[in-house]
């Protein structure tokens, strides 16, 4: 896909809205492609490597910002009537920066779609490999860690299944331990 190809904006205007607050120069589709419109070019995003995020960098006179896409996605196009702080992907694609993928959400809400973080090694929530080539299992209980080291993965994941059952039994296990392949 080349993102330095001009476009033809009367055809695209329906996509458009105001301008991306503070950068005047700059639009922003539903499908999330930024285009600078005075030279009519597509933003060419990076992804964040911490967060697998794509974002652009957007200049005006006074200063330069990094933005999420899918934050000014959902600040064009989605109405926030109860004052939601945080954008959610409904399906864990974090490059998928269309309105119709994006919702507003509280932090709770948010963390209960919650996808692996792409550092993730072991393909389950909660469980990750050591230095030393052994599993560790780790839980927040009131908000404080709590971890246990282990030989085999199988064992790290019923500790920590286990944790998650006496602790927050009210908590569906599925959105504790997601395999991987399931998400992202």
């Amino acid at each position: 896909m080349k993102y330095k190809t001009k476009l033809n904006f009367e055809k695209e205007m329906e996509y458009f809205v105001l301008r991306v607050h503070n950068f005047n120069n700059y639009v922003v589709t539903r499908d999330g492609l930024v285009i600078n419109m005075k030279t009519g070019k597509r933003l060419k995003p990076d992804v964040n490597n911490t967060s697998g995020y794509p974002r652009v960098m957007l200049y005006n006179n006074t200063h330069t910002k990094k933005c999420y896409i899918h934050d000014l996605v959902a600040t064009a196009f989605l109405p926030n009537p109860e004052g939601k702080r945080e954008i959610d992907h409904k399906n864990h694609i974090r490059t998928d920066n269309r309105m119709e993928n994006l919702q507003w959400a509280t932090h709770s809400e948010n963390a209960q779609n919650k996808c692996l973080s792409i550092r993730n090694t072991s393909g389950y929530q909660g469980v990750i490999k050591t230095k030393y080539n052994t599993w560790k299992g780790q839980i927040y209980i009131n908000h404080k860690e709590k971890t246990k080291t282990f030989k085999s993965i199988d064992d790290a994941i019923k500790w920590r299944s286990d944790m998650v059952r006496l602790h927050y039994p009210a908590r569906p296990l599925q959105n504790t331990i997601i395999k991987k392949s399931l998400c992202c």
